[in-house]
This record gives structure tokens, sequence and C-alpha cells, in this order.
């Protein structure tokens, strides 16, 4: 599989990557546009990404306008579920509000920081991704 990891703690993207390491290739990228552009360029070279572990607070492009940005280049390219990105959110901002803005622009789901092993696997399941 390929993942993507969306993330501007060093601390938290090294922690995602070494839990997903067993399951595929994980690239990193520290900000929503390097985020958007790194999707872009997979679709665009046909090696497409599995799943995307995705930050609400980080700095040029927040988590939710990547997300809603993503939706938006999928649907310009008519790819629809299951073929879809399966998109999680991995967040500290726990609140009503972030979750259900996250789920209403089709958020796969929603992980709340710190990240355990256990959690991460929970929230794969949760989104559709078989391993």
């Amino acid at each position: 599989m390929r993942f993507l990891i969306i993330e501007d703690q060093p601390d938290v993207s090294r922690l995602l990557a070494t839990l997903l390491k067993p399951h595929g290739e994980c690239p990193i990228v520290a900000d929503g546009k390097a985020g958007v552009t790194a999707v872009l360029e997979a679709l665009n070279a046909g090696q497409r990404f599995h799943a995307l572990f995705l930050d609400i607070m980080m700095p040029a492009m927040n988590g939710h306008e990547v997300l809603e940005e993503i939706r938006n280049l999928e649907e310009t390219r008519k790819i629809y579920p299951p073929e879809a990105l399966k998109i999680i959110m991995t967040t500290a901002m726990d609140d009503r509000e972030n979750v259900m803005k996250a789920f209403r622009n089709q958020a796969d789901a929603y992980l709340v920081k710190p990240i355990l092993q256990k959690s991460l696997l929970e929230a794969m399941a949760k989104a559709g991704l078989e391993l």
C-alpha cells in the first residue's frame, strides 16, 4: 500500500511512519500545500496513494482545506468510492465542530492524538483499509 502523511510535527510524522511502515511505503510532507501537490503528482503518475493521514493545524493550508481540495480534485477526475483516497484526520483537535466538519468534507476516519498503534489500526479499519 501507499500512504501519505501530511503532518508539520516531525515527532508525530516519524511515529506514524514507523507504525505504517510494515504495511507499505509512507512518504511525509510537512504542510498542506505540499500534501495536495503530492496527491496530484501521484495521480498524474498513475501511482495514487491508498490512504492519507492528515493533520488539521498546519501552516500554509490547514487540514480541512486540504481535505476539501483533494475531494474536489477527485470529483473533477471522477474518482469515487471505493477508489477514492481514504483520508484519516490525525489531530489534537477533538471538539465537535472539527470532527463534524471533517466528516462533512468526507473524511473517512478521525484519529485524536496521541496516536497509539491500536487506535491507528482501528481508524484504518473504520476507513475501510484492509491490511
